[in-house]
């Protein structure tokens, strides 16, 4: 669905409108293969390079074609209970900027909600603002995985199954934001470089801003990949040593009972045994035998084999 929208310094709201103008705003949500043949011949833009807008593997890069500015970021994406990324392309032509977006994603629901302050007539800006929802995203997402994977770690004696595969795919979550935000931070900087569009004096501080939080972001979201390894490293070696220790115990209590069972089995015999005729032989015995199970449980105590 194509949807024109246009404000400037004098309008308040963002107007939705019917023809495209000069500083005005194209957003393509969830595009069929006609909205995307429109656009191209609306702007003159190569079908290649819309086709790729729809790929939800895309990954971020920017081109530049004549004077039009294409430019591929991924964004956290809010399903259910599972964090994942996606696609937007923002294109910057001469007179107009163009988004397309494949799923419903809370940057451009910021935009129209007017969320954050933008005007469609100042290219720079927009995509500035827009740079800078996608990192505060990335921030918030990041930052509620980082007190989940906190909480677990202080808990790590008490951890099931069921948390170790929370952990992991939160694990798969982060590498996918790794994936996608360190790209993102490219394109930031190849953008503050100049190459691509003119930023401003003030548009430049902006720019260096956003990639200092998006760094530490990025940052965030390594240490978080880092201390869930260190959570499942310390999961397996806590299940390995508790191993070893119901081992060694039933290893001693074993050797424990296989006197008593060894005595027994000789004195079950039927030969002539010594002292078998001795009415006290069943006492004598049980005795030898008490005295050697305790003589053993003080070796391994004192070994610290229990």
């Amino acid at each position: 669905m194509i949807t024109i929208y246009r404000k400037t310094i004098k309008d308040k709201k963002l107007q939705e409108i019917q023809q495209v103008e000069v500083g005005s705003w194209i957003h393509v949500s969830k595009p069929t293969k006609e909205d995307l043949e429109k656009i191209a011949n609306m702007f003159s833009l190569d079908q290649e390079y819309l086709n790729d807008s729809i790929d939800q593997g895309e990954l971020p890069r920017i081109e530049k074609e004549n004077n039009n500015i294409i430019i591929y970021v991924r964004v956290p994406l809010k399903k259910e209970s599972e964090a994942n990324t996606t696609p937007i392309t923002i294109i910057i032509t001469p007179s107009n900027i163009i988004t397309i977006s494949i799923q419903d994603n809370r940057v451009i629901e910021a935009l129209l909600n007017e969320d954050i302050k933008f005007y469609t007539t100042q290219k720079a800006k927009f995509l500035l603002n827009v740079f800078n929802e996608i990192v505060k995203r990335f921030g918030k997402h990041i930052n509620a995985i980082n007190k989940r994977v906190v909480s677990k770690r202080g808990k790590l004696k008490y951890l099931k199954n069921d948390d170790i595969v929370s952990l992991v795919e939160t694990e798969e979550d982060l590498n996918d934001f790794v994936s996608s935000l360190a790209p993102d931070i490219n394109i930031f900087e190849r953008i503050l470089s100049g190459k691509y569009m003119t930023l401003f004096e003030g548009d430049e501080d902006l720019m260096e801003d956003l990639l200092i939080d998006a760094k530490q972001v990025l940052d965030l979201c390594k240490t978080n990949i880092l201390r869930i390894n260190n959570i499942r490293e310390a999961y397996s070696t806590i299940l390995s040593n508790n191993l070893n220790k119901t081992m060694k115990f039933l290893a001693a209590i074993t050797v424990i009972f296989t006197i008593p069972t060894v005595v027994a089995s000789i004195y079950g015999m039927n030969v002539s045994l010594p002292g078998a005729a001795n009415p006290f032989i069943f006492a004598y015995l049980m005795g030898f035998i008490t005295i050697v199970i305790i003589t053993v449980l003080f070796v391994f105590f004192w070994k610290r084999w229990l």
